[in-house]
């Protein structure tokens, strides 16, 4: 249940509020505009709608927006016009309704406005910054990286592709003893198999035609994280080789004589089911028990789909500051419930995508539902 607060000289928008959301939320009334800031300081509301097209409303949605987002700002208009639309945005509202006021308008504006607060202005999330979302499921997640990450134990990290993996794996690693140390990433899917192993452990000059010395990645992350995303992609010989290092320690590079020793955080990923790829015989069970110490299982998006507003509104931020081009600065209300509503086989990636080419491609400051492409 929220706290919303209706700041309007106009008693019908209280009353109409009031009786379209009053049996779910807490709904009060402060008339506008003295000691309206003054009452939402001293209440704390998670909502606020605003009047902004009478009086001085634009400028107390500035001071309301000014230093953070305690209280998200619904902008009350009488008339959706796309210059005030533009200033309400910028001045800090994340959605505009207006008269008459529509049921199933005000519900995605309540939606969109609670989603507002899931993610902090800057973007953190308690220790483990790289996992957003305030869902059961990912709170569980950050506690069980919080769990897992001083142990040297080997991680195997699964799930479909696009939830994140590697931000687990990075997370894992920058709360770890080994954090200050290298981090190095490889995709066994991406690595052809007359490479794998120089990948890995590196060459010799001469090793083979126009090979060069150089080191490979377990000698890379040396007092760091070595993390082999898609691993059940390996094939069996390469397997052979990474259990023999995880094993025992010590490997040497390809054409080379000399015994190196491996002193590296393990940690893999996965989007197969490495047990039933066992049993097909494509995994070996040695190695399977070897690295399966700890699992740590990422849900894909469309189990968690109260994470999908806070998602958006991080992505916006991030994508608007490294400069996509657009007029938008955010999602309208609608937007975001086609979003929330749709299937994400594509996953955390998938989303990023979408909110890219709706940015990219916006003709206004708020993107509608019909401006969003799955395609």
């Amino acid at each position: 249940m929220a706290n919303v607060v209706v700041i309007d000289e106009d008693l019908s928008s209280y009353r109409v509020i009031k009786q379209l959301i009053g049996s779910h939320h807490r709904v009060e009334y402060a008339e506008q505009p003295q000691g309206a800031l003054d009452y939402v300081r001293e209440r704390s509301p998670d909502i606020v709608f605003l009047r902004v097209d009478r009086g001085d409303g634009m400028d107390l949605l500035a001071d309301m927006s000014h230093g953070g987002r305690d209280a998200s700002v619904v902008a009350l208009v009488d008339h959706v016009e796309l210059s005030r639309v533009v200033d309400a945005v910028r001045r800090g509202a994340c959605d505009v309704v207006s008269h008459p006021i529509g049921v199933r308008d005000l519900q995605l504006a309540v939606t969109r406005a609670l989603a507002w607060r899931q993610v902090p202005a800057g973007g953190d999330t308690p220790q483990v910054a790289e996992i957003l979302g305030m869902s059961a499921a990912m709170v569980r997640l950050r506690e069980e990286i919080k769990r897992v990450a001083d142990n040297r134990a080997p991680v195997v990290i699964d799930g479909e592709s696009g939830v994140g993996k590697e931000l687990v794996a990075r997370a894992l690693h920058r709360l770890s003893a080994a954090g200050s140390g290298p981090f190095e990433a490889r995709n066994c899917g991406a690595l052809p198999e007359t490479l794998v192993e120089s990948e890995l452990f590196g060459t010799e000059r001469g090793a083979y035609t126009d090979a060069v010395r150089r080191a490979g990645a377990f000698e890379l992350a040396d007092g760091g994280t070595i993390f082999l995303d898609e691993i059940g992609e390996l094939s069996l010989p390469a397997q052979v080789k990474l259990l023999r290092v995880l094993e025992t320690g010590d490997y040497h590079r390809v054409g080379g004589v000399g015994v190196r020793r491996a002193n590296a955080r393990f940690v893999a990923a996965t989007n197969r089911d490495l047990k039933r790829h066992m049993e097909a015989g494509l995994f070996r069970q040695d190695l399977y028990y070897r690295i399966n110490v700890f699992r740590i299982s990422i849900p894909p998006l469309r189990e968690r789909r109260e994470d999908i507003p806070g998602l958006v509104r991080h992505f916006v931020r991030v994508l608007r500051e490294a400069g996509v081009c657009g007029r938008a600065e955010g999602f309208a209300a609608d937007a975001l419930e086609r979003l929330v509503q749709y299937e994400w086989p594509g996953n955390v990636r998938e989303l990023r995508n979408v909110i890219w080419r709706a940015l990219a491609h916006a003709r206004g400051p708020l993107i509608r539902a019909s401006e969003v492409s799955f395609e």
